[in-house]
């Protein structure tokens, strides 16, 4: 198996990635199961031929949007991020 590179920070990854790159930022193990997030238009990803694709960009604007709406979501918090 390939050893895969860590990736630190955005600036590392390229603007445009693959459906196993997003997989690792997101924790996923399951690539039918993104896939069909994908297709749902869950996932932040266009079609390129029959792969998704991802653009930088629009997932970290869908990491926040997600990361506030968590944190709406909670209770005692009114929210406000930390």
């Amino acid at each position: 198996m390939a050893r895969q590179t860590i990736i630190k920070n955005w600036d590392e990854l390229p603007q445009f990635f693959d459906i196993e790159m997003f997989m690792r930022l997101i924790g996923a193990t399951s690539r039918e199961y993104v896939r069909q997030k994908c297709k749902k238009g869950e996932y932040p990803a266009f079609r390129n031929g029959k792969e998704y694709l991802f653009d930088k960009d629009d997932v970290r604007e869908w990491k926040r949007q997600n990361s506030i709406m968590k944190l709406d979501a909670g209770a005692g918090n009114n929210g406000v991020q930390p």
